[in-house]
């Protein structure tokens, strides 16, 4: 193998400072550069690590607060079941209570209608010896004592 001898000149060694100069500039920017990306990327994996965090929080809240939910709203479909049993027996209670009141009422307005109706008495028959003797001893017919009803007494009798 044969080697080659290299010319180096004075504008060679210039060129090549400068090309080195150059590179390294390029380098160091280069560096600098990646330095910041890293720098940034770590930034944003604590953000990262923080959001996830929050994210889990979250997902957990949300698994408390749905169980929670429902069974507030087993609670509550419960409680709203029974308030309605008791609206329908109030009202059926009511009903009937307010049929009694009726039912008193006409009874009340009854017996006030017949309390002023004059009953007859019971027609008494004395013994046929008691009856003998009187009728001897007066010799007059007697009278019936018997009051006779009016057409509102019997009227009000019949209601």
């Amino acid at each position: 193998m044969e080697i080659q001898e290299h010319n180096q000149s004075p504008e060679n060694d210039s060129a090549t400072a400068f090309s080195d100069v150059i590179v390294q500039k390029y380098s160091s920017e280069l560096l600098k550069c990646i330095d910041e990306m890293k720098l940034k990327r770590d930034r944003l994996h604590l953000q990262i690590l923080r959001e996830t965090g929050e994210q889990e929080k979250i997902k957990n809240d949300i698994i408390h607060f749905t169980t929670r939910l429902s069974r507030v709203n087993e609670s509550l479909s419960g409680k709203l079941e029974a308030r309605g049993n008791i609206d329908s027996a109030i009202q059926e209670v009511d009903k009937a209570f307010n049929g009694l009141v009726k039912g008193s009422e006409d009874l009340l307005s009854l017996v006030k209608r017949l309390s002023k109706v004059e009953i007859p008495r019971p027609r008494t028959f004395p013994s046929v010896e008691e009856d003998l003797t009187k009728t001897e001893a007066t010799k007059k017919p007697k009278k019936s004592k018997t009051p006779k009803l009016t057409s509102n007494q019997k009227k009000m009798i019949q209601k």
